[in-house]
């Protein structure tokens, strides 16, 4: 039986309903936490029912494109979207710790202060992701 959220999420979001689409969503949303797609991929397949990596990867990128994963390239991960409501296109800051590869998703306004310097410098963003590095509070060093 489907996950009736994560079917009405993806039919909200305006992509087709898949078993690939719905299970790559429930297992981001089950980690809470960012995975490689080879760590999803290790995830959907059991033994006498091997996933293929592009099927991973169509479902990650469509899943990314509508807004309801992230994609965390400075670690080449993905992540389920806690702000989605927004779609694809909302600004979106990361704190990622090396020390554990905790991340939050940071709610943080810079539209006000980088708007003007883009349009001032004429230059039109398609996606605003933020990664920010450091230690988080369980990890800082003191």
């Amino acid at each position: 039986m489907h996950d009736k959220s994560g079917k009405s999420q993806l039919e909200q979001h305006g992509l087709r309903v898949t078993e690939p689409r719905l299970a790559v969503l429930k297992i981001l949303q089950k980690e809470g936490r960012p995975l490689k797609a080879y760590d999803v991929l290790e995830k959907l397949s059991t033994p006498g029912h091997e996933v293929k990596p592009p099927t991973v990867y169509r479902a990650l990128e469509a899943l990314e494109a509508a807004g309801l994963v992230h994609r965390l390239e400075s670690i080449n991960a993905y992540m389920y979207c806690h702000d989605h409501a927004h779609g694809h296109d909302h600004e979106v800051v990361f704190a990622i710790c090396d020390s554990c590869d905790k991340v939050q998703e940071i709610d943080q306004d810079m539209e006000g202060k980088l708007n003007p310097a883009l349009k001032k410098s004429g230059f039109v963003p398609s996606k605003r992701v933020f990664e920010i590095h450091g230690s988080c509070s369980d990890c800082k060093e003191e």
